[in-house]
Order: C-alpha cells, then sequence, then structure tokens
C-alpha cells in the first residue's frame, strides 16, 4: 500500500514538473514573438508608416503585457499622428511598469505640453533631468526650453537651450532653434558665433549655410549671401520646406543684387556726364604760367620680403569647442592624467583643445580610436598646415 501511494506521489511530481517546464516554454515562446513584432512595430514607425506600426506594436504587447519598450514605442507613433489621449495613456502604462527610464518622463511631458498642460510637463521633464542615468538629457533641457518659450520666458527659454548643447556639443536641435532665435531677435554676431562653432565641430548641414545666407543677406551683404546659397548647389536637400525657404531668399538676393548693379550703372552714367560737361567749357582767354615741377628725390626701392613657405600638412585630434578658457583647461588636466599632452587654440573666439601633429589621417584616426576614445571622449580628426622649419 506504502509502495502504491508513493508512486502516486512520484506521478504526481513529475506531472507537476511537465506543466511548470510547459508553462515556462510558453512564456519564453510569447517573449521572442513579442520582442520579434517590437522590431516590426519600430521599423515601420521609422519608415513612416504609422498603421501598421501601431498595429504590430499592439500584437506585442499582446505577447508581453510588460512590454515597456512596446508601450513607448506605441506612444510615439499615437503622438506622431495627434492621438494624444491614446499617447498619453500608453506612456503612461510604460512608467507604470517601470518608472526607473527617464526618457518616458520626457516622451509624457511631450505629449501634456502639446495639450496645453505646461506645468504638468516641466515637473516631468525636471523629474527625468534628475536621473544620473538619463544618457540624453540634452533632450529634457531642449524640450523644457520649448516650453518656457510657450509661456514667454525667453530668458530661460535661451539658457536652456545652452545648456542643451553644454550636455551635447553635437546636438543640432538646440543648435538651430539658438540660431534663428538670435536672427529673430537681430542678434546676428551671436548667430554667426554659434554657426562658426557648429563648422568647427564639423556639424555642415544644408540649413548653416541657410542661415549663414540669411544672416549676410540681412546685413545687407547680398553678395556673400549669395555666395553662401550657392555652396547649397553640391549639398542634396531632402526637407521640402528648406527647399521653399531657398528658393524664397534666393529670389530676394537675385532682387537685391539687380538693384544694386542698377544704382551702380545709374553713378557710373552721372560721373561720365560731369566729366563730359567739364571737357566742353571753353579754354580761358589767358592761360597761367606752367606750375614749377620740384624733381623727386630718388628713394630707394625696398627689398621685397621673401614669400613664407607653404606649410606642411598635418592632422590634428580635435577634442573640444569651449567658450570659456577654464573649461578647456580643466579638459587638458583630465587628459594628462592618463599620460597625454593636449593643446589649446583660440580661434573665432572658442578655445579648441587638440591632440597632434600626425603625419596622416590614418595615424590620427587610429590613434583616436584606439587610445581617446575608449576613455570616454569624442572628437574628429582635422587637417592643418604647420610651419616648414626645413
Amino acid at each position: 500500500m506504502k509502495r502504491l501511494i508513493n508512486l502516486f506521489l512520484l506521478i504526481g511530481v513529475s506531472l507537476y514538473l511537465f506543466s511548470c517546464a510547459e508553462k515556462t516554454h510558453r512564456q519564453q515562446e510569447a517573449l521572442k514573438l513579442s520582442n520579434y513584432y517590437l522590431k516590426l512595430g519600430i521599423s515601420y514607425l521609422e519608415s513612416g508608416d504609422i498603421a501598421q506600426s501601431i498595429y504590430y506594436l499592439n500584437q506585442a504587447i499582446d505577447y508581453n503585457p510588460k512590454n515597456v519598450d512596446a508601450y513607448n514605442a506605441l506612444g510615439i507613433a499615437y503622438t506622431r499622428v495627434g492621438e494624444l489621449g491614446k499617447a498619453y495613456a500608453a506612456f503612461s502604462k510604460a512608467i507604470e511598469i517601470n518608472p526607473n527610464k527617464p526618457e518616458l518622463y520626457t516622451n509624457l511631458a511631450i505629449v501634456l505640453a502639446k495639450q496645453g498642460k505646461y506645468q504638468q510637463a516641466i515637473k516631468l521633464l525636471k523629474k527625468a533631468i534628475f536621473f544620473d542615468s538619463y544618457s540624453s538629457k540634452e533632450k529634457a533641457y531642449y524640450n523644457l526650453a520649448l516650453i518656457y518659450k510657450k509661456i514667454g520666458n525667453l530668458k530661460k527659454y535661451e539658457d536652456l537651450l545652452k545648456k542643451a548643447i553644454a550636455y551635447n556639443n553635437y546636438f543640432f536641435p538646440a543648435y538651430r532653434e539658438l540660431i534663428r532665435y538670435y536672427i529673430n531677435v537681430g542678434r546676428f554676431e551671436k548667430a554667426k558665433n554659434l554657426i562658426h562653432r557648429m563648422i568647427a565641430l564639423d556639424i555642415t548641414t544644408p540649413e548653416i549655410y541657410y542661415y549663414l545666407a540669411k544672416i549676410f543677406y540681412l546685413e545687407g551683404h547680398y553678395k556673400l549671401a549669395d555666395k553662401y546659397l550657392k555652396k547649397l548647389r553640391l549639398i542634396p536637400i531632402k526637407n521640402p520646406d528648406l527647399k521653399v525657404k531657398i528658393a524664397k531668399l534666393k529670389q530676394e538676393i537675385k532682387e537685391k543684387l539687380k538693384k544694386e548693379q542698377q544704382k551702380s550703372k545709374e553713378t557710373l552714367f552721372s560721373k561720365k556726364n560731369v566729366r563730359q560737361m567739364s571737357i566742353e567749357k571753353p579754354a580761358p582767354a589767358f592761360l597761367p604760367p606752367p606750375p614749377i615741377i620740384e624733381k623727386k628725390r630718388e628713394v630707394p626701392k625696398q627689398e621685397s620680403k621673401p614669400q613664407l613657405k607653404k606649410g606642411k600638412l598635418r592632422f590634428i585630434i580635435q577634442l573640444g569647442v569651449f567658450e570659456n578658457l577654464k573649461f578647456a583647461e580643466s579638459q587638458i588636466k583630465k587628459l594628462r592624467l592618463y599620460g597625454y599632452h593636449p593643446k589649446i587654440k583660440k580661434e573665432n573666439g572658442y578655445y579648441i583643445v587638440y591632440l597632434g601633429y600626425f603625419k596622416d589621417y590614418y595615424t590620427a584616426s587610429t590613434f583616436f580610436k584606439k587610445k581617446i576614445k575608449p576613455l570616454g571622449y569624442k572628437g574628429i580628426v582635422k587637417f592643418t598646415r604647420v610651419e616648414d622649419n626645413g
């Protein structure tokens, strides 16, 4: 009898273990399918097919109701088509599942700002910034700046855009927003300084040349404006709105240059008429004696200075561009701890920290990738000319 009972117990345990294993296998399969549909949904989201994206993201959630990334992507998809209520619900659910993802607070804040709930959005963005683990703080500062602009606090708006750039030197949206602001309020030098900084960092986009052309046009330097617009011929422009702006500015510059040419022709014509009138005057009856011309002393010709030889082409690793000399020096101190000896040069009002010189691009690039990049530094390889001492 005892043996029979033990046999039944063993059968019960094996059945229980089998059912647990089967349940675990089903869960794993569901998770795999959820991740598969998530990837599909994100792919369609990036390609612009929002309807398909929403369909597959919901499939991902069906297979795994705790898929935070699926809820986040779904919120972004709904935001793009203006379904703000559904977007709010998706982001809120994602935060409920995982309240330690700062990007979720930024995304939810964007939805609230679109709904005009600015104070709630500000609180969420400040909460996102508070996370030390947030690797994209510049996005929170940028969106916070846009909200302060909406409520009319332009000082805060400007400061927050600068903060976004300070957190990420390569964050183009903050540069673009700040340049537009400076152009609109007539602070052209500030706008130009930002553009020069972007060019120094090798952030070159069609908009940069458009803004430079716009500034020179507003300053009345129409030939310079035309010069920068011509640079855009060699750059492919995908943004249709930017194409329209460029065409409009081109026409305005063309008209101004035409007026300038007409004006210069009229001035030249009037000068010719004045000369002709002076030539046609009758000669006086009494001619004055010819003036006495003193012989000029012969000045010995100065020897022409020898032309400087062009320098050798060398390469540098540019590690940062700073407005403040102290920040630049602090970067140098950090690198010296690792045994490197960077230098500072001043260009267009900014302090550039660099390592060099290297004989060729390959050597500089390899040195950066193997030695400097692993330390967490961003940088670009640029060429320069150094004095040839023979």
